[in-house]
């Protein structure tokens, strides 16, 4: 909720504060009777102060019932908002709506999983995917310059991407967060989470990604101003992990060493190796949690380093995260050539080329080419991943053309047997990277994804045209080119670089997601067989 800047009566003013006390109490029975008290009393929304408190209260129901499991608060919170949200909009920033809606859907999807039977699969998560769709909106929304709702709707956000099972997104937005505010403690209690959370998808982890668990939760536990029940259980979390530590015989002096020898080969990677790191364009494991030279190569493979795997599928799979691998490297490099830094190393090349001026204020050359087949090219990564999902679970017949974000669950009249049955049996596989995969699926949906846009402009630059505007005025346009031309989309350079950037994270994260989910496969045939192979991979003796 954004701050309050009208003056309520001092009689309201107390029962926020009552609320508040209450609520991190945990009397979640005793503040809804004083919330429903005050709502039944006269209100009329048209004051901007009575607005105001109404959407407090409202997000006071939502927030008391989703801490408390309570059904019926979050939906009555809910109601008032959409009721009156034609109303609230006038006094009330639009994200901070759509985050509160995100909150009560939050809630009542931590309801529906405590359900008995409750199975965790792509039919089952239509309100998570709600839910991030609204944090989404009120991401994209978002005030620059309201820095504390920030922090808490991005905690928010990455929250509901981890439970989404999308942990590698999660960590980003963790990190951005406590870049800015190195002790915010919701984003450090879920980073610290969300670790664990790694190490259970991966099936891998290393004594750092502990100690950097349990370190987020101590620092989470040290907060001030945090209800008692939550230092509890970081406390608790915090010692669970600090003993494992203790046994694996790691010590405060082997921390503090390995934190210097961090940093030291933090700043010996090249430049550009330092920009991908920093814009968490890594194709590293080690890169999630951590840019010590552990993280110097894209070195993800499905075979974990230690250890047998199951399933003849494995090489197979492998040769197609090697293309993934090959065309996200290019593309990466592709976006830091177009970047701003290096606009004088492509200056000698763009004199040679002659186009004409229309006035249309097409952004050209070699950098906006460039950003336009990095775009292009995570497309082409993702509709890969579509396939090698297909092949590995035997979802779709070899000629059948495959799109990442629509392919899930087939519609319309003329389909096979198997595309009937796909969603079915996509929905009785047990594996949460799949799951992950569905989610980012849902995101590009061109009809319900809140990034449904990129599919638009991934199509206008294959088929139609897509111009880069270099300003966010109007196009002169003097000669008329711009009218007398069809199917053309324009759209601003700078937020088709930022929107790129999203999508190469996006990807990046799918392509990690996909090699979690062969990964789990893999295990599955060890357990089944009872034996495995021991795959032993080796860096190509020449890349041209």
């Amino acid at each position: 909720m954004t701050e309050n800047i009208y003056n309520f009566p001092k009689e309201d003013e107390l029962l926020l504060k009552q609320i508040e006390d209450l609520t991190n109490q945990q009397k979640w029975d005793s503040a809804v009777e004083l919330i429903q008290e005050r709502l039944e009393k006269e209100f009329d929304v048209n004051i901007p102060s009575n607005a105001v408190l109404k959407a407090k209260l409202a997000g006071f129901l939502i927030d008391i019932g989703s801490e408390g499991q309570l059904e019926r608060p979050i939906k009555d919170g809910m109601d008032i908002y959409e009721k009156d949200i034609d109303t609230f909009v006038k006094y009330i920033h639009k994200s901070s709506i759509e985050y509160n809606l995100g909150n009560g859907k939050s809630g009542l999807f931590l309801i529906q999983r405590t359900n008995p039977g409750f199975q965790f699969n792509p039919k089952n998560i239509g309100i998570l995917t709600e839910t991030k769709n609204h944090y989404w909106r009120a991401y994209k929304l978002l005030p620059k310059e309201d820095m504390g709702f920030r922090k808490q709707l991005l905690t928010n956000l990455a929250n509901t991407l981890d439970t989404s099972c999308r942990v590698v997104e999660a960590l980003h937005y963790y990190d951005q967060i406590i870049e800015e505010d190195p002790e915010f403690p919701q984003a450090n209690a879920s980073r610290g989470e969300a670790l664990i959370w790694l190490n259970h998808i991966s099936g891998s982890y290393s004594v750092n990604q502990l100690w950097q668990a349990m370190n987020n939760f101590a620092i989470a536990a040290n907060s001030k101003n945090v209800p008692d029940w939550y230092i509890r259980q970081w406390e608790e979390k915090r010692d669970r992990l600090q003993h494992h530590l203790n046994k694996h015989g790691y010590t405060e002096q082997d921390v503090e060493h390995d934190i210097e020898i961090t940093k030291a080969e933090a700043n010996s990677h090249s430049d550009y190796r330092k920009f991908c790191l920093n814009h968490y364009l890594c194709l590293s494991e080690h890169s999630l949690y951590c840019n010590c030279i552990g993280a110097d190569r894209d070195n993800l493979t499905i075979p974990k380093s230690s250890g047998s795997i199951g399933g003849e599928d494995i090489p197979r799979m492998e040769l197609r995260l090697n293309r993934m691998k090959s065309e996200y490297a290019i593309a990466r490099l592709l976006f830091y050539e177009s970047n701003e830094i290096n606009h004088k190393k492509w200056e000698p090349y763009n004199k040679e080329l002659f186009l004409t001026e229309l006035y249309e204020d097409e952004a050209v050359g070699h950098r906006p080419e460039m950003l336009r087949t990095s775009f292009r090219l995570c497309f082409g990564i993702l509709d890969k991943i579509a396939h090698a999902v297909s092949e590995l679970f035997d979802l779709s017949d070899p000629e059948e053309p495959l799109a990442f974000e629509r392919f899930w669950r087939p519609r319309g009249k003329g389909l096979s047997r198997k595309q009937e049955l796909r969603w079915e049996k996509i929905n009785q596989i047990e594996n949460f990277p799949l799951l992950a995969l569905y989610s980012q699926a849902t995101d590009l949906n061109s009809q319900t994804g809140e990034w449904g846009d990129f599919k638009k402009w991934r199509n206008a630059l294959e088929h139609e045209s897509l111009i880069l505007t270099q300003s966010s005025d109007k196009p002169l346009d003097i000669f008329g080119a711009l009218k007398s031309s069809q199917r053309i989309l324009m759209v601003n350079y700078e937020e088709f670089r930022q929107k790129t950037l999203h999508l190469l994270h996006l990807t990046r994260s799918a392509i990690f997601n996909f090699v979690f989910c062969v990964r789990i496969e893999g295990e599955k045939d060890l357990r089944e067989q009872g034996q495995g192979v021991s795959i032993t991979l080796f860096p190509k003796n020449e890349i041209l």
